[in-house]
């Protein structure tokens, strides 16, 4: 096995292994199949045979939410208490990984206050430094973190993300699966395909045995693409070509989520995870406490995987904005047993495979706690019967804000702030108001991981009250801005907002710290000219809910 292929094994059967065990909330039935994503790590300065590597978060689903079911936009929902950032609208499984990875690494801020300026021992033990470093500059004004270099991140699908990684000639012969189709019914099986593997043991993918292209094998130049829902962007480019026996996809372009029923306006997950390798997978908000992007190493596919689609897809469009090195692409030859080529092969002839509705995130920082949603809200919940604080999950956008705000909120970390945003959070300090006795003043000691998440879920947004606006935290970051600004004005010109809107490419920028609170506007409402950020909203600390 080639160095290459090793690494890919690993890397997907750590994830698969991971997922295995979970709890069921939020898994698939057998009926059902979903996709898996995860970010996994490997610690460099280990030198053995097989690399040192761990999963710090997973992710699990295929859905999105049309536009029309939005708080703002045609009833839908059944409740007029959710709001822009309540909900997760992009449910599909790199999303749910990339949005976990987030919550991972603010969390990992926590341990990063705590930790001394790590020294390289003569024996290392694996994983025994922080992943993100404070960059100390003695004369300078600001001190942020940096990823820690000992560390490389991989990122692993059980299918081609949709989108551009979809678009790709089909070879003659091949099986394709409809992957974007909402229900499956499958009654004429092959009776000689491959029979289940048993319980304890992990199969390898082949691409006979999946229906995926072999990348070696040469595709019928003149041939259809294969098929994919995904919707090309009006202006993106010329256009996909429909007709009698013509079904000819458009490489390259920018689309939307695929499926049957009402369209979205969420990006497809191609082109989120090449936004990835250009701006990093941190965000805008962790991205004002780095110095650089976090750098994506290698990208691993599962089925329906072409090279050549790819690498076009996920890196080469985004050329010489990548974040750090060029990050290196290969098929995964793990088999997820979730998977809708997997569910299909174990399933009965005439059974019909059917979406999994539910989605899943989860992160090593919490292992306890699962991200189980359903409709972008959480699983089990009633959108009629209960409030939004009941129905708003941790990987909400305001569930995340929540979590950053109250971390950048330390008083640890206002060095690594940029002004602008030392004025932003400075409302929240009184969070760290030490309850212990009075004469001790703000609590100095870093902030656990528990008492982060804890004081995070009693952070509600605000519809009226004066809050810490999330568009001002999103442009704290003026690399992340400039990056985000040379992707939206060049490759990704037509990248659209959740609203359908096409973002502008130069954000207004953050009013000055004086402004910062005068500038409060009502939850959830965006004035024409201030598309640049999706769901805007405040976050008020309630005047009666306690300290750490």
């Amino acid at each position: 096995m080639s160095e290459d292929a090793g690494l890919s094994d690993q890397v997907s059967r750590l994830c698969v292994e991971a997922f295995d065990r979970l709890p069921r909330k939020g898994r698939p039935a057998a009926d059902q199949w979903t996709v898996l994503a995860g970010f996994v790590l490997e610690d460099t300065a280990i030198k053995a045979k097989v690399p040192a590597m761990r999963v710090i978060a997973l992710g699990s689903g295929t859905r999105a939410l049309p536009r029309h079911l939005l708080p703002d936009g045609p009833p839908g929902l059944g409740t007029s208490s959710l709001a822009p950032g309540d909900l997760v609208l992009d449910m599909h499984a790199e999303v749910m990984a990339r949005r976990s990875l987030v919550r991972f690494l603010l969390l990992e801020l926590c341990h990063a206050l705590g930790a001394p300026n790590p020294q390289a021992p003569d024996t290392p033990a694996p994983f025994d430094q922080p992943i993100l470093l404070r960059a100390l500059k003695p004369d300078a004004q600001v001190s942020p973190f940096r990823w820690n270099a000992r560390y490389r991140l991989h990122f692993y699908v059980s299918q081609a993300p949709c989108g551009d990684c979809c678009v790709f000639p089909m070879a003659q012969g091949a099986e394709q699966l409809a992957i974007d189709s909402d229900l499956i019914h499958f009654t004429d099986r092959r009776s000689d395909g491959p029979e289940p593997a048993p319980a304890n043991k992990r199969r390898r993918l082949e691409p006979e045995a999946s229906g995926a292209r072999d990348p070696a094998q040469p595709a019928d130049p003149g041939g259809q693409t294969n098929k994919t829902g995904s919707k090309a962007l009006p202006g993106a480019g010329d256009q996909d070509q429909f007709g009698e026996g013509v079904h000819v996809l458009q490489p390259g372009i920018l689309r939307t989520k695929p499926g049957r029923g009402p369209p979205t306006h969420t990006m497809s997950c191609s082109d989120k995870v090449a936004k990835w390798v250009a701006l990093g997978p941190q965000g805008a908000l962790l991205a004002a406490v780095l110095e650089r992007p976090v750098p994506i190493a290698s990208i691993h596919i599962g089925e329906i995987f072409d090279d050549a689609a790819a690498n076009r897809a996920l890196i080469g469009r985004v050329g010489a904005l990548r974040a750090g090195s060029h990050p290196t692409v290969h098929p995964a030859p793990m088999i997820f047993e979730h998977s809708l080529a997997a569910v299909t092969r174990a399933s009965q002839p005439g059974t019909t495979v059917r979406k999994s509705e539910a989605a899943i995130g989860w992160n090593s920082h919490e292992p306890s706690v699962v991200c189980a949603i359903a409709q972008g809200v959480n699983l089990g919940a009633s959108l009629k019967k209960h409030p939004a604080s009941k129905l708003r999950c941790s990987l909400s956008k305001v569930s995340l804000f929540a979590l950053g705000a109250v971390i950048l909120s330390h008083p640890s970390m206002e060095s690594a702030l940029p002004a602008a945003g030392r004025d932003l959070f400075r409302p929240l300090r009184t969070l760290w108001l030490a309850p212990v006795s009075p004469a001790e003043g703000l609590m100095h000691v870093p902030p656990t991981v528990g008492q982060a998440a804890g004081m995070a879920a009693k952070m509600p947004p605000t519809r009226t009250a004066p809050g810490i606006r999330y568009a001002d935290a999103k442009r704290l970051s003026a690399w992340y801005a400039d990056r985000r600004r040379a992707l939206l004005s060049g490759p990704f010109l037509e990248w659209l907002g959740n609203g359908g809107a096409r973002l502008p490419s130069s954000p207004a920028t953050v009013p000055p710290p004086r402004d910062l609170l005068s500038s409060v506007r009502l939850y959830a409402r965006r004035e024409p000219d201030d598309a640049s950020v999706q769901d805007d909203f405040l976050l008020h600390w309630p005047a009666d809910k306690a300290g750490p």
